[in-house]
């Protein structure tokens, strides 16, 4: 059931970053290279605000941001929400 939600949670927020929800939900989400201009190997992952309390630590917004930004990288850019799902699926299975 656990992994039932995670997979929810991980496509909505890769939908999110294709843009394809509306801008009210897609703007609550920056990326890194909108934040500096650094040019990193993770300008493409979700930018993680500072946090000082457990709280806030445990809201939706930092452990999805946390989880989608440790997907690996062949995982995060497919193109079609199918082939996300799919491959989500599979890297789920393989984890238990």
């Amino acid at each position: 059931m656990k992994n039932r939600f995670l997979l929810h949670d991980l496509c909505m927020m890769h939908k999110i970053k294709m843009r394809w929800l509306p801008p009210y939900l897609c703007d609550c989400f920056e990326t890194c290279l909108n934040v500096h201009e650094h040019l990193t190997r993770q300008q493409q992952d979700f930018y993680l605000s500072n946090y000082r309390t457990t709280l806030r630590e445990k809201t939706f917004f930092i452990i999805i941001v946390r989880e989608y930004n440790n997907l690996p990288s062949n995982i995060k850019s497919k193109t079609t929400i199918n082939s996300f799902k799919s491959a989500i699926k599979s890297q789920l299975l393989s984890n238990q």
